[in-house]
């Protein structure tokens, strides 16, 4: 162990300081890469399906315009978003400059492929991480078995298998975890700033930072630091926050997005558990314990609270009206590390140990949300949170090529699959279809059946997606035409596609 001259945030001049043991780089390489190895055998199956929401309608256009337009950066970011069929949804994003760069070296038909590949490889450098964050205070084999066993919850798995923002965002915030365990604080705050730019609900490990300072000393001076070591994290924020109020036009209220994200943590125990017997940490901190462990575990509490500050107080989280579980892959690592931490320092080891080995043992049966429950099929818990996912995407792509080859002039669906098939890369289709519409993109008026097409198709989904179901509920209910479902059914989803003709059209 060594000496250093730091302090925390605020706390006044520097102090020789014990700089807490970190394992050495050929050990954290040697996790990294077998982790990579773990998930790379885990998630191999991703390699061969098509790329899932998130992918089809962000990072992966907007990857693909960098390619495409000479990796005109400014221009990306001057282009439409999602909402308005544009690829600049996360143009910012450095996650969505990486895949550029991968798409510009990589043929477009091993696109997908390759870029899950860098995410296994993100997912493996996180797991090292998060083995660096333990290992001063747990053993060897107890570090690597917690950071192993982060690869197997379900939510963290399902994010491992896609081309999305989570995974790298979890890395950054393990990195800004490390640096200020480190005392390296401004180090800290620059991993912060990147978590914050690879998407902007990573803003919590910068406020993270400050709360952590004021868990050692509430002061105004400790106040002062801590907002400068985020005010880049927050400048990010707030431009995003600026394009989002102008988006979506108006905010729930506080109160709304407390609901929803309450109701939506409930449905996670592999989250909620952790996190409600993490509130025995307050007890732990208070303990005789050794300055590794308290540091750790005060940057982590930093981190939760920043995370329910971020997604439940600030009203403008609610704006899609639920608390995403994907959301919590940043952060579930320091989570866990905190309730078995806290567990262990006041129940003793063996407690842990039991409730560690139940706890992992009930994420690994839930890997395919085996144990959900069946009301949850079209919920976006159960699709975030687990590998089922797949089986609903596979029917949705299955459904998609029927509609495709029937000879109906137009096919209706939400936005989410009027991107997937203009994108080739994206695994869907190898021809741009012209027929696929969009409930905001149609040339009719889906209020006004007199200006339907006599014949047409209607995937009909989730009501998040676009209302598409609600326009199908419409369509049925009225006497001018008459509907036939194809029905399909994929493990425990079942989709109908709707083929509709005017009554008396032949």
């Amino acid at each position: 162990m060594s000496l250093t001259t730091s302090a925390e945030p605020g706390t006044g001049p520097a102090d020789p300081v014990e700089v807490p043991p970190e394992p050495s780089w050929g050990e954290r390489l040697l996790v990294a890469v077998l982790a990579t190895g773990a998930i790379a055998v885990l998630k191999w199956w991703t390699l061969d399906m098509p790329a899932n929401w998130d992918e089809s309608w962000a990072v992966i256009p907007g990857a693909i315009t960098l390619r495409d337009n000479g990796f005109d950066i400014p221009a990306l970011l001057s282009s439409p978003g999602y909402n308005q069929y544009g690829p600049a949804t996360h143009g910012a994003s450095p996650v969505t400059w990486m895949s550029g760069l991968v798409l510009s070296v990589v043929p477009s038909e091993s696109a997908l492929r390759a870029l899950h590949f860098v995410h296994f490889a993100i997912g493996g450098f996180s797991v090292s991480e998060v083995y660096r964050f333990v290992r001063g205070v747990w053993s060897r084999s107890a570090s690597g078995l917690f950071a192993g066993s982060m690869i197997l919850v379900p939510v963290i798995s399902a994010q491992l298998g896609a081309v999305y923002l989570e995974i790298p965002l979890m890395a950054a915030t393990l990195l800004m975890a490390n640096a200020y365990v480190r005392r390296r604080y401004w180090a800290a705050a620059g991993w912060a700033t990147l978590a914050t730019a690879i998407k902007p609900t990573g803003l919590y490990a910068a406020i993270a930072i400050g709360i952590a300072g004021l868990l050692t000393r509430f002061s105004w001076r400790s106040i002062g630091r801590g907002f400068l070591l985020g005010a880049p994290a927050i400048g990010i924020a707030l431009w995003h926050l600026l394009e989002i109020t102008q988006t979506y036009g108006e905010v729930p209220a506080p109160f709304k997005s407390v609901l929803s994200a309450v109701g939506t943590t409930g449905t996670m125990p592999e989250f909620s558990l952790p996190l409600l017997l993490s509130v025995l940490a307050f007890v732990a901190v208070r303990r005789s314990i050794s300055e590794e462990l308290r540091i750790r575990l005060r940057i982590a509490i930093a981190v939760e609270l920043a995370f329910i500050f971020v997604f439940v107080i600030v009203p403008f989280v609610g704006l899609r009206d639920r608390l995403l579980p994907r959301y919590v892959v940043g952060i579930l690592p320091l989570v866990a590390f905190v309730a078995i931490a806290a567990i262990k320092t006041v129940y003793g080891r063996r407690f842990a140990v039991i409730f560690s080995s139940l706890l992992l043992a009930f994420l690994i049966l839930n890997t395919n949300g085996d144990l959900s429950p069946r009301r949850d099929v079209l919920n976006t818990v159960l699709q975030e949170r687990t590998n089922a996912y797949a089986d609903l995407i596979l029917l949705q792509k299955e459904l998609m090529d029927i509609g495709i080859a029937r000879p109906e002039p137009v096919f209706v669906t939400a936005p989410t699959y009027w991107f997937r098939v203009r994108y080739p890369e994206l695994g869907y289709s190898d021809v741009i279809p012209e027929k696929i519409v969009d409930l905001g993109h149609v040339d009719f008026d889906p209020d006004d059946p007199d200006t339907y097409p006599d014949a047409f198709l209607i995937l009909e989904t989730e009501n998040y997606e676009n209302n598409t179901k609600l326009f199908a509920e419409s369509v049925k209910e009225n006497d001018d035409f008459e509907v036939e479902a194809i029905e399909r059914s994929r493990g425990r989803y079942t989709l109908e596609l709707l083929v509709v003709r005017r009554v008396g059209d032949p």
